[in-house]
């Protein structure tokens, strides 16, 4: 796995309800926590949420697409090719070359031995740290760090081989794109990006029609990507589109719609365009056969990256509906429309539309009333409410997800989630009733007064035995001789 550069717009949590919501779920084990307004929550919640828009999420590497040859372990196999090449040299350099092939992907077997033994060295590194044997464990350590050496220095072989093997003309197209990809990706492994690419770009420009060829553009177009160069990867990812179907089409469907993200010189982000790539990756990827998990991973990616672009293309009115239709397939393919609606909700927050998160969180309350997150959705569209200061919406919020609460506590199985569901709503009430309190006191409003008499009365009414409750008597008392809060607005004891 890797990451691609554009900056993925998808976080794999909803940091931003975190940071919304995090000071109305303090414990009361910890000090008092206070904020001078919701509007400073909703910026530091906004400015996290484009740091999680912004972060490299990863993805199925191109690469992962290359079938893995058999592992071998090293042996007189690879003595015997040894010798054999002076045979080989003998009969002249076209033979030679191929000898070197046939060489390199012996070596290719061997490393992929290498490479299975040194990852299940580590079950075998924690078996001996649980039963306190820590002479064994840093044993095998040792040992791993020895495999990976030999891993590296299979590569460099390979490399030098295959450099061999391809500076030679005349070989077979079959069998010279073969060598070219494997020094590529042997390259790419060793860390020479530079030299990797030009052993791609040969390939990509000298032997299209190969077997190998598709994967290479793909390769090429991801480094372009990288890079910056926004245009060539959307022409390479473009081009592959119009190839056979297959894994590599698949995955050039998900670069391309990323590269629809990313912008280059006049050349500006088609967020719509990348929607339609983002579909028709999905679309693809359940007809593919078998579905493996790199197939999964690849939907997974898909489904979950399509929530940037959703944002910067469409309104939110009846997105779930269309989340729905790509979030979920037939037979036992995994739904992910829940999870796309919630990274849906936090991308339009990162753009600074609360309105449009809002929208979409109602549309998920709805959808899944009895979800364990239905109380965090019902907290956070109270908070941004607030920070469009639309006091009536507030009001109607906070009823709702009171009704959320009494809902939970219908439900037998949903005890552990109803009682973080009622300390949020008692200390979102108890916040939201000393914002109005502040604020009606400061503005001389007698509805915003009002508003916070209601929201002290349902407070005392429903969360009596609550260690805040005597706190809020006391600042009701205040309201009601037209004094402020006690303590600055918003602090929860």
């Amino acid at each position: 796995m890797t990451v691609m550069m554009w900056g993925r717009a998808c976080a794999r949590s909803l940091a931003v309800a975190a940071a919304l919501a995090t000071a109305l779920w303090l414990p009361r084990a910890q000090a008092s926590w206070c904020s001078p307004s919701l509007r400073e929550l909703y910026e530091r919640a906004k400015g996290q949420s484009e740091r999680e828009a912004a972060r490299e999420l990863p993805t199925v590497e191109s690469w992962e697409l290359r079938s893995r040859r058999p592992p071998v372990p090293p042996g007189e196999h690879l003595r015997m090719l040894r010798e054999a090449r002076g045979r080989a040299l003998a009969a002249g350099p076209l033979s030679l070359a191929g000898h070197e092939i046939v060489y390199a992907f012996a070596l290719l077997q061997t490393r992929e031995y290498l490479r299975l033994w040194h990852g299940d060295l580590y079950k075998t590194i924690y078996d001996a740290m649980d039963r306190g044997n820590r002479a064994s464990a840093q044993a095998f350590k040792d040992l791993q760090v020895g495999l990976a050496r030999a891993v590296r220095a299979t590569d460099v072989q390979i490399v030098a081989a295959l450099e061999r093997a391809t500076d030679v003309r005349g070989l077979a197209a079959a069998l010279a794109s073969e060598a070219l990809l494997e020094l590529g990706l042997a390259d790419r492994r060793l860390g020479r990006d530079d030299e990797a690419q030009v052993a791609l770009q040969r390939l990509v420009s000298e032997y299209r029609g190969s077997e190998a060829w598709p994967l290479a553009l793909l390769l090429t177009g991801d480094r372009d990507l990288e890079e910056g160069r926004v245009i060539a990867a959307r022409g390479r990812f473009l081009q592959l589109t119009r190839e056979r179907p297959g894994p590599v089409r698949t995955l050039a469907y998900v670069r391309l719609a990323h590269a629809l993200m990313a912008s280059e010189g006049e050349v500006g982000p088609d967020p719509e365009a990348s929607v339609r790539a983002f579909v028709v990756a999905i679309a693809e990827s359940r007809r593919l056969s078998p579905q493996g998990w790199m197939v999964l991973q690849l939907r997974r990616d898909a489904r979950r990256d399509l929530a940037r672009a959703y944002a910067a293309a469409r309104p939110p009115s009846g997105a779930l509906d269309n989340l729905r239709l790509w979030g979920a397939g037939p037979g036992h393919d995994e739904d992910m429309t829940r999870r796309m609606g919630e990274l849906l909700a936090s991308n339009y927050l990162a753009l600074d539309r609360p309105d449009a998160a809002t929208s979409v969180l109602e549309q998920l309350a709805t959808a899944f009333p009895v979800d364990p997150e239905v109380c965090r959705w019902r907290v956070q569209i109270v908070l941004h409410s607030f920070v469009r200061d639309e006091h009536a919406e507030s009001w109607a919020a906070i009823q709702e997800l009171l009704a959320t609460v009494d809902a939970l506590g219908r439900r037998d199985e949903t005890a552990p989630v109803l009682r973080g569901c009622r300390d949020q709503a008692a200390k979102l009430l108890a916040a939201s009733a000393r914002e109005w309190h502040a604020r009606g006191i400061e503005e001389q409003s007698r509805p915003l007064q009002g508003r916070a008499r209601r929201a002290y009365d349902s407070f005392l009414s429903r969360f009596a035995e609550d260690p805040r409750a005597p706190g809020l008597a006391q600042d009701r008392e205040a309201l009601a001789r037209g004094a402020p809060p006690p303590e600055p607005p918003l602090c929860i004891r």
